[in-house]
């Protein structure tokens, strides 16, 4: 995903966050490549991404499945391409934003256990 469009999509995340009052309790965000890493934040601004490329998003959630207490909710920001989990993680919904440029038939499917949107940009 390149730097435009995922800081369009902190942004509205970011946006989303402000107006719902949750940064003030503090969130957890987790940043996924080939390695998954947990940091506490209060805007998603905050978060470090890092990594380039090899994004494992079923090592993500396996992260986020972890966390004690386990999140009800995960928003994963991403191109698309990348594994899934095989099988839902009981009592988290999860929320797939798929960020990118139109019509992309090549994207792997997401589990129809994930609530998927599709976030295209046609402002270039």
């Amino acid at each position: 995903m390149d730097q435009r469009l995922l800081g369009r999509a902190v942004a509205e995340l970011d946006a989303i966050i402000t107006a719902a009052g949750l940064g003030a309790h503090g969130l957890t965000a987790i940043s996924v490549d080939t390695q998954a890493v947990a940091c506490r934040i209060r805007q998603v601004s905050d978060v470090d991404l890092v990594g380039g490329g090899g994004t494992d998003m079923a090592l993500g959630l396996a992260v986020a499945a972890e966390l004690r207490p386990r999140p009800e909710l995960t928003v994963v920001i991403t191109d698309g391409y990348t594994p899934w989990p095989n099988a839902p993680i009981p009592g988290m919904t999860v929320i797939v934003t798929v960020v990118g440029h139109g019509d992309r038939e090549d994207l792997p499917p997401t589990p129809d256990w994930m609530v998927r949107v599709e976030c295209t940009d046609d402002d270039r």
